[in-house]
């Protein structure tokens, strides 16, 4: 295990989560294995890595695992399109389990009222968390609208269906503008972002470089869909001891300034700034903790 520390016990509440694992529905023998990693969220996934054949063995797997697993706080369930016949049969099956994920994700979300039917119908019992996976050129366009949405708790960004319906690069500054506004759509809602999976699956240098240019732009996390990467993504989005040393020092001057506008070194601090730094000590509380327990 690495020093890393891991949101476990407890549910991770996505603002918290800086890494998602998939898995795929179909190989339920990898299921406890990727729990074992050091992943904040495992998402059992019933959509794009299950073969079409394979989906009702695999919705299957996926509920008999949730009956039996002890750490459903970090489980997330990815259904099928909602529009299609397989996500239909994928929620509903949900929906009757009394065995339900912490997190539930809903791919290629294009509107808020897909994210509105899902949680009416989780209205009995727990509801999980709602994930909108925003993978479309309408997707994107309707982002600010289904981040507001009620009962969604993340955005996340899929390159690859957005790269292959536009025929645009996977490349950083490519998919920029789409990331960007991704993030200013769940910035908007309070809400949590979460980066597109890195696509090279042996390149762990490569994973760590763009989860870090992730955290600049305002992603809180990064998905994955290779064990590999989840360390690197793990260590890029936990603040440094500097970085927390640093937020507490600003917020101290902050608050002797009676909450008025000064200067800390050779830095100005006014309210966005402390606003900031509030932000980055209250996301790595969880993580503080972990590391004095």
């Amino acid at each position: 295990m690495s020093d890393t520390p891991r949101i476990h016990a407890e549910a991770a509440q996505l603002p918290d989560a800086r890494s998602l694992l998939f898995v795929p529905g179909s190989t339920p023998e990898r299921f406890t294995k990727a729990l074992d990693t050091d992943a904040d969220v495992v998402c059992l996934d019933l959509e794009d890595s299950v073969a079409p054949e394979a989906k009702e063995p695999a919705r299957r797997a996926v509920l008999r695992y949730l009956a039996d697993c002890s750490e459903r706080a970090r489980l997330c369930v990815r259904i099928n399109r909602l529009g299609s016949a397989e996500g239909l049969e994928d929620a509903a099956a949900l929906i009757r389990s009394v065995a339900r994920p912490a997190f539930v994700m809903v791919p290629k979300v294009e509107s808020a009222r897909e994210i509105e039917l899902l949680t009416q119908a989780f209205s009995s019992g727990a509801c999980p968390h709602l994930i909108g996976l925003i993978e479309s050129p309408r997707g994107v366009e309707a982002a600010f609208e289904i981040a507001e949405t009620d009962g969604l708790s993340s955005l996340l960004f899929g390159s690859f269906d957005y790269a292959a319906e536009t025929g645009c690069s996977q490349d950083w500054s490519a998919l920029l503008p789409v990331r960007s506004r991704i993030v200013a759509a769940a910035g908007s809602a309070a809400k949590a972002a979460l980066d597109t999976p890195f696509s090279s699956l042996d390149d762990v240098a490569g994973a760590a470089a763009e989860a870090k240019l992730a955290r600049q732009i305002g992603f809180s996390g990064k998905a994955a869909i290779h064990p590999k990467h989840v360390l690197a993504i793990n260590a890029a989005f936990t603040p440094t001891e500097a970085e927390l040393s640093e937020a507490q020092s600003i917020l101290a001057a902050f608050t002797a300034a009676g909450g008025r506008a000064c200067r800390v070194g050779a830095r100005f601090i006014d309210v966005p700034v402390a606003r900031r730094m509030e932000r980055l000590l209250t996301r790595a509380g969880p993580r503080r903790q972990s590391r004095s327990a």
